[in-house]
């Protein structure tokens, strides 16, 4: 009898973890998008670790399409490169962590706000050290999550950050509103599209286990969702996986491909001819492909295999749609292959080299 692990259903949360999330914050974050604008921001850094890293990459092209305020995206372990010339009293750094207690994400912010910086956190633990040490609290509200690879709350901290870069726009135009009201409908769309791709995902998981590595694709916002899933399928598998733009993986890393590579990419209609090229290039080359996609996408590239949902949705928010396909295959996957999804081997060292002395994670 297989067994069902806490991952699977918070997965299944993540439309609702979104939605209580905007509930929580939004008051509070449209009126921090007009204190940015009152201090004199002139500078933006999203920066976190892994997953929260990813959170910030899959919501940073919308927030440079609409925020006046140049943006930066910075892993938490690169903060000291910017504090001596870039960051100061005309900066805002928001400093992204599920359990806030992450011993470089907390240090890189207490740098920055010593710096004259205006601080935000982004977590799910409002006593954490991260919230008690930023100047600003977010608190996201996906409730416990204690999987080792997040699902839920990198959604929730993706669709923050997307509300955000909307509310710094200085253009209170219809397509603004409309993108808004459009974000707002994402926590159905969401859970739509998990009970679509399940079973799917569950009728393709033998052939995905079969390939000995994975390489997951995407372009613009959707490249930051590749990242995520190759985290955390080789996180939680430990089957080689690598993140890739999809028009970088047309150079030097095709070299090697053959039958035992797998190629999972991202298909949305603004890059389908582009994905035309890339699978028949790589199929060429020997290797398989599966596309997360819409209906319509995947029937125009006519591939033997994909994985389909009927939402549409622009790309810049597309990642909210594209992670879950990307987590259930993470959940399945680990499922197929004997491992508990949830309690990675790895985890227990993970958390021991990235947690300060004394601090622990709070859903463990």
């Amino acid at each position: 009898m297989q067994l069902k692990y806490h991952m699977l259903d918070y997965i299944y949360e993540s439309g609702t973890a979104l939605e209580k999330t905007f509930h929580k914050n939004e008051d509070q974050l449209f009126q921090t998008a007009r204190l940015m604008s009152d201090k004199g921001i002139e500078k933006l850094i999203l920066t976190g670790l892994g997953s929260s890293y990813t959170a910030a990459l899959m919501a940073h092209p919308l927030i440079q399409s609409h925020s006046p305020i140049p943006s930066l995206v910075v892993p938490s372990t690169d903060l000291d490169f910017y504090l001596e010339n870039f960051i100061g009293a005309n900066t805002a750094v928001i400093t992204i962590s599920r359990s806030g207690e992450r011993g470089w994400a907390v240090d890189g912010s207490k740098k920055c706000k010593d710096k004259g910086a205006m601080t935000i956190a982004v977590t799910g633990v409002e006593n954490s050290l991260l919230a008690k040490n930023a100047s600003i609290q977010w608190i996201t509200q996906e409730g416990p999550e204690a999987s080792f690879p997040k699902t839920k709350s990198v959604i929730a901290c993706s669709g923050l950050m997307m509300l955000l870069g909307l509310a710094l726009s200085e253009e209170n135009d219809e397509l603004v509103q409309e993108k808004i009201k459009n974000l707002h409908k994402m926590p159905q769309m969401i859970n739509n599209t998990i009970k679509e791709l399940d079973s799917q995902v569950r009728e393709e998981i033998e052939l995905i286990n079969s390939h000995s590595v994975l390489v997951i694709c995407g372009t613009g916002p959707n490249y930051g969702t590749a990242l995520e899933g190759a985290i955390k399928l080789q996180e939680t598998t430990g089957k080689i996986t690598i993140g890739d733009n999809t028009g970088n993986f047309f150079h030097g890393p095709l070299t090697p491909l053959d039958s035992n590579w797998l190629i999972i990419t991202l298909v949305h209609p603004g890059n389908i001819e582009l994905n035309k090229q890339f699978i028949d290039l790589t199929e060429e080359m020997g290797a398989h492909t599966l596309c997360i996609a819409d209906g319509q996408s995947a029937r125009e590239l006519s591939v033997a295999n994909s994985l389909e949902f009927q939402s549409s949705i622009g790309e810049d928010m597309s990642p909210l749609i594209y992670l879950p396909g990307v987590q259930l295959i993470n959940y399945h996957l680990a499922i197929e292959m004997g491992m508990n999804p949830d309690k990675p081997a790895v985890s227990k060292a993970i958390l021991n080299a990235i947690l300060p002395p004394g601090r622990s994670e709070p859903d463990f």
